[in-house]
């Protein structure tokens, strides 16, 4: 029964991070953009209710996290509270995602810079692509 417990508290503490993470990002876009104004007082709601279930698992100490006011919170601030909120609750026992591009750039035995683009190209299987304009008429060449 406690594997059970356990298992669905986990469940539901991950569902609850990437509700963050997407109010979060929805704050960062309508900060950068200006869409959404009106949508704050429901962000403010959504990040309060979060707020009140990870008190209720007992997975924060409340008075680091208090409620924002819906009627006055802008996006900016239900932004920085949200990436708090997930800072907190990923910890620092947890190791920084490393970043895998698909491939690896072995630099090694370069004689000089004039040899990385070809490198880079080979290493990636990319063909050299030429643009030529000609009288604003842009042709593009492929090796």
């Amino acid at each position: 029964m406690t594997d059970d417990k356990t298992t669905k508290a986990a469940a539901e503490r991950r569902k609850l991070m990437g509700m963050l993470k997407s109010l979060y990002e929805l704050s960062e876009d309508s900060t950068l953009s200006g869409a959404f104004k009106k949508g704050a007082e429901d962000g403010a709601l959504h990040y309060n209710r979060i707020v009140a279930r990870l008190t209720v698992l007992d997975e924060i100490p409340p008075e680091l996290f208090p409620p924002l006011d819906p009627e006055v919170a802008t996006f900016h601030q239900i932004g920085v509270a949200a990436k708090l909120l997930q800072g907190w609750l990923r910890g620092d026992d947890e190791a920084p995602r490393e970043h895998n591009f698909g491939f690896h750039l072995d630099l090694d035995g370069l004689s000089h810079l004039g040899d990385i683009g070809r490198k880079i190209r080979d290493e990636l299987n990319i063909q050299k692509t030429v643009r030529v304009t000609v009288d604003n008429d842009e042709k593009i060449q492929e090796d």
